[in-house]
């Protein structure tokens, strides 16, 4: 209920905890106006809170100490360069994800995935929208897709996903930093894969809409369950089609077919 309440705040994730919520958000999104906002609407409904800067830690070092491979069946697994290539796996993807978001470990990558497992994408143009690591966009050009345009509004997310491509071999791949909007509504894509967050999903829609072909295939991700029917209506409204619904946790993924010539 906490989660629900607070999600249009610019949160970026949230996790339960025994007695609460902990949420968080990027400090440089954090201005004063923000934090003002968030105070007041805590305070307005009741909630005891508390604020916290996380200091700085070498996460690069963090991750490579913890890092296993991840296998979605025996579709794609996703390691590190420093790990064992699979052996029966379908794709193997090669991932060192630095600061950028997407080493398949948190649900929704996987759910992604899953997705993507009964999608034809051969000879396809896709758009990965929030590449994050490039994880997505080189299993997509694994996958049989002739042109993939991944784009990201974080510089060191498509800086780290561009050395990724690299490490796979990746090379009808382009890397973009920048947001959906920016890019013109001349440039249809057969698929789009937009593994977010909700606020950033649903204040999209009409960008994705417009830069989809008829007929064409999303995939969304990035969103919790219990914000299911906010992110179908906002969807269906648009002129998509629900196809396909996973779920992983408290997490969700969907493919929609768009409909509207």
């Amino acid at each position: 209920m906490i989660i629900a309440l607070i999600s249009g705040f610019p949160f970026h994730s949230f996790m339960e905890i025994e007695k609460g919520v902990e949420a968080y958000i990027s400090e440089n999104e954090c201005n004063e106006v923000v934090i003002q906002d968030i105070e007041s609407f805590l305070l307005e409904n009741k909630m005891e809170f508390r604020a916290e800067v996380i200091k700085y830690e070498n996460w690069n070092k963090k991750w490579e100490e913890n890092f296993e491979p991840v296998v979605v069946d025996e579709f794609c697994s996703i390691r590190a360069d420093f790990h064992h290539p699979p052996i029966g796996v379908r794709y193997d993807l090669i991932i060192n994800p630095k600061m950028a978001f997407g080493t398949g470990h948190h649900e929704t990558t996987r759910l992604v995935i899953s997705l993507m497992r009964s999608i034809d994408f051969v000879g396809k143009n896709v758009l990965d929208f929030g590449t994050g690591t490039g994880v997505l966009a080189i299993l997509a050009e694994k996958s049989g897709a002739t042109r993939i345009l991944a784009i990201d509004n974080d510089p060191l997310a498509t800086e780290n996903a561009l050395e990724n491509l690299m490490t796979n071999h990746s090379v009808l791949t382009a890397i973009k930093t920048g947001s959906i909007e920016e890019l013109p509504k001349e440039e249809k894509f057969d698929i789009i894969i937009a593994n977010i967050n909700l606020n950033v999903l649903t204040a999209s829609v009409e960008a994705i809409s417009a830069r989809i072909k008829p007929q064409g295939v999303l995939i969304l991700s990035g969103v919790m369950q219990i914000h299911r029917e906010l992110l179908l209506q906002t969807y269906q409204n648009a002129g998509f089609e629900i196809q396909q619904m996973l779920e992983e946790g408290e997490w969700l993924g969907v493919k929609c077919k768009f409909q509207l010539s």
